[in-house]
């Protein structure tokens, strides 16, 4: 295997689904300190840098050790431009740039772990424990990361050092968790084995929300959650060919906050609990060279998802008027062909899965009836380009198709498959080792979910199959500007949709129900920029800010001004992080967030302001004991929202109040 074919391979492995060991190429980091870095990735000649297509944001090792996430959710508000919140059927959901929750995709081990019912998992039950790095892809980025995935990418490798770590923690609200890590290497083997627990007896309702929590001891209403979870993975090597297999487990028992508040009409509120969701996924990988200058990759997987709906008739959750059970078994594969000659190269890629969804409603003192059948089959096939144009410009392109097919669709019409195309062009240009410039634009589809074509949502929503895929135009420019103790970044954006996938409002006999329409079309442009500066010796500073406008472009079912609005997008998102090592054993951390207005959907389809809030966290660490050769054992404590500010991402579901957390952690 020589150098050059090496260096090419993992050129293109940098924005391929699958994970890859970069022996031979080096990766360079701005500043090892900030809280989100952008990863370059160097060739054979140490003052080109190497991109990924499209903007490209991770979250290193140092980054998650320093601010102890629980889960998935928490690890993503350390990124740029990234909306994260609770909905009103409890998930834990982010979008990208003001894209929607179901274009993001989410990848551990180069996996994809949505559920394809509904293109969506809840953020909150991925455990941050086994994770060592996630990377955030977002624009015109690569095409072979397979269907649904035009808001971005998000992409979870887990640890690749040995190590043996574990943490306990306690906090407001009652939150009580352990999370340990075992992860060993040797010549021909390497495996990784990791477990958190979580209890929450409620989040902390802020102050100015008093009428969140009431009667719950100031915790607000039904948001107790107990999670368990369990992430390993193993990989060996016989010769040239590698393999290996993860497994992945969730099991959760949670409430969900009901909306609530002077703006929100209880009638129109859910009062629901999840008794017992259960989510595991198995995966066998396989990497073979075929020659100097191939390689092929694959990837195989179940994956499997239960939960149950209780619905309670008011928020003393006493009394039960429904029950729905839903359980989701998908079969996939994913394979790659790379090719590489020098410092071109190509990847070829290949995504299919079939999915069965069950569902299984249940009134009391009613016959239990037959359980709706849903199958599908989602499909998908790319090919990713580079090559060199001169000695200081890249070129990146990708072409590729996705195939969404409705097989059982449980006696509901179903109008026939659905297909778009995709494509994405990105030049990068390199005149200095502190300038880099990019200009992409790509064209990436949205295929409509069976949930958004067939579910109704114990009675809330009329079914509508004919829907449309949605199809998105992207355009951006990007300005980078490094120098020895720092670098900036600015990025402006605009995307341009047709027939944007959105919901409305709809009277049948008296009650107003929802139902999934496409709108003639929408925009979302902005700028975002992202900095990070070495202000002196043991004092960081970096941080990332997005202006975003969200708007359709005009209103294709209500026929009215309020159907200008998307709902729940804000029109800024910013995070200023100052981290100061305090001799060697003390570290401590100041994060001032900031989100901006929005306006959010009400029950009558009336769109309401949500107002720009501002919250301070504070992190401390202080090491007990430091070994040699890495060992520790430190104190950490954390206090978010220090000011105890009012915070509502969706009408009437605010994020908590003033928490606490302090935990003690043991790394060997």
């Amino acid at each position: 295997m020589t150098g050059r074919w090496l260096h090419s391979i993992l050129i293109m492995s940098a924005y391929s689904l699958l994970d890859a060991q970069w022996g031979g190429v080096q990766a360079w980091e701005t500043n090892t300190y900030e809280d989100v870095e952008t990863v370059e990735v160097t060739a054979e000649r140490p003052q080109e840098i190497r991109r990924a297509p499209g903007s490209v944001s991770g979250i290193s090792r140092d980054q998650l050790v320093f601010v102890a996430p629980s889960t998935l959710a928490d690890i993503l508000l350390l990124a740029p431009s990234v909306n994260v919140r609770t909905n009103s059927r409890g998930e834990v959901l982010a979008s990208i740039r003001g894209s929607g929750e179901r274009q993001l995709g989410v990848f551990w081990q180069g996996i994809p772990i949505n559920v394809p019912w509904d293109n969506r998992f809840d953020l909150s039950l991925i455990p941050a424990a086994g994770i060592s790095s996630a990377t955030v892809h977002v624009g015109p980025s690569a095409v072979g990361y397979g269907a649904n995935t035009a808001g971005g990418i998000v992409e979870l490798a887990s640890n690749a050092e040995p190590a043996l770590e574990g943490q306990a923690f306690a906090g407001s609200g009652g939150m009580a968790g352990l999370e340990a890590l075992f992860a060993t290497k040797a010549s021909a083997f390497d495996g990784q084995v990791a477990f958190s627990y979580l209890n929450l007896d409620g989040r902390v309702s802020p102050a100015a929300g008093a009428l969140f929590s009431e009667d719950n001891n100031g915790l607000l209403t039904n948001t107790d959650r107990q999670t368990t979870n369990v992430a390993a993975n193993a990989a060996w090597q016989v010769g040239d060919v590698k393999t290996g297999v993860s497994f992945l487990h969730s099991q959760a028992e949670y409430g969900i906050a009901p909306e609530q508040g002077r703006r929100v009409d209880p009638a129109n509120s859910r009062f629901w609990r999840f008794p017992d969701t259960d989510h595991t996924l198995v995966a066998g990988h396989l990497e073979l060279p075929l020659g100097s200058q191939s390689l092929a990759r694959a990837r195989f997987w179940y994956q499997g998802f239960e939960q149950e709906i209780q619905s309670f008739t008011n928020a003393e959750y006493s009394e039960i008027e429904s029950r729905q059970f839903d359980d989701n078994d998908t079969i996939g594969a994913r394979f790659q062909f790379v090719q590489a000659n020098g410092e071109h190269s190509s990847t070829l890629s290949a995504t299919g899965l079939w999915s069965r969804h069950e569902q299984l409603e249940i009134m009391p003192n009613s016959e239990a009836s037959e359980a709706d059948v849903f199958t599908h089959f989602l499909g998908s096939a790319a090919i990713d380009h580079q090559r060199p144009i001169g000695q200081s410009v890249s070129l990146h392109i990708g072409l590729g198709v996705d195939v969404f097919s409705p097989r059982r669709t449980a006696g509901r019409e179903s109008i026939g498959d659905f297909n778009g195309t995709n494509a994405s062009i990105n030049l990068v240009s390199n005149h200095a080792r502190n300038w880099v410039f990019r200009l992409g634009a790509g064209r990436k589809v949205r295929l409509p979910t069976m949930r958004e074509l067939f579910g109704e949502a114990l009675g809330r929503f009329i079914v509508n199959a004919d829907l449309k895929t949605e199809r998105s135009w992207f355009y951006e420019v990007s300005a980078r500007r490094i120098w020895s103790n720092g670098s900036i970044e600015i990025t402006p954006f605009y995307v341009d949709t047709k027939d944007t996938l959105d919901q409305t409002r709809i009277l049948v006999d008296g009650n107003l129900l929802r139902q999934r329409v496409n709108l003639a079309g929408s925009r979302s442009y902005g700028i975002e920029t992202k900095l990070n500066l070495q202000l002196a010796s043991g004092l960081t500073l970096d941080g990332n800010a997005t202006w975003n406008r969200n708007r359709a472009k005009s209103d294709s079912v209500a026929k009215s001004a309020r159907r200008l609005y998307l709902s729940d997008r804000p029109n800024w998102l910013a995070r200023l992080n100052v981290r100061y090592q305090l001799g060697a054993w003390t570290t401590l951390g100041l994060s001032v967030v900031h989100r901006g207005a929005a306006k959010s959907e009400a029950a009558g389809g009336e769109f309401l302001d949500l107002s720009p809030a501002t919250t301070v966290d504070l992190t401390a660490r202080h090491s007990l004991s430091i070994a040699p050769g890495g060992s520790n054992i430190e104190l950490f404590a954390q206090l978010d929202n220090l000011t105890d500010t009012f915070l509502e991402p969706q009408l009437g579901l605010p994020d908590p109040g003033r928490t606490f957390k302090l935990g003690l952690r043991a790394a060997f």
